[in-house]
């Protein structure tokens, strides 16, 4: 029966228990609840204005439009080899995303928002997430 053991009765007395221990005054309880779903449902400034991306674009009108990205990729060589074709930032970073572009640098990860730009600082070619979370 798992490490706690027990009788499917005694693990519903130890439920029982574990709810009469909660806080009766519905707002104490609630009100944690009601900030998550809020913060939730937040979109940010990247993706509200996503749609108004165009190529040719400036990387200042990009910041301006979506704001500063949470990660920059520069392009660059090794030797003759193309490690990463062109400078890209990214938004909607987190933790793995970050490590996995550290690993890959060549390829932005699937769940970030992409914007591609040329030498010249033009967006070139942009993409949502492929996979979102």
């Amino acid at each position: 029966m798992g490490s706690r053991g027990g009788t499917p009765a005694r693990t519903l007395a130890r439920y029982r228990v574990w709810v009469r221990s909660l806080p009766t005054r519905p707002f104490v309880t609630l009100a944690p609840l009601a900030a998550l779903f809020a913060l939730a449902g937040c979109e940010s400034q990247h993706e509200t204005n996503w749609s108004r991306l165009q190529q040719g674009m400036s990387k200042a009108e990009v910041a301006q439009i979506l704001g500063e990205p949470s990660s920059r990729v520069d392009a660059r060589r090794v030797g003759n080899d193309v490690v990463v074709a062109f400078d890209r930032w990214q938004y909607g970073d987190n933790l793995s995303t970050l490590a996995t572009g550290v690993v890959f640098p060549g390829e932005a990860p699937d769940r970030v928002w992409a914007v591609y730009f040329d030498e010249e600082g033009n967006v070139v070619d942009f993409r949502p997430p492929i996979r979102p979370w």
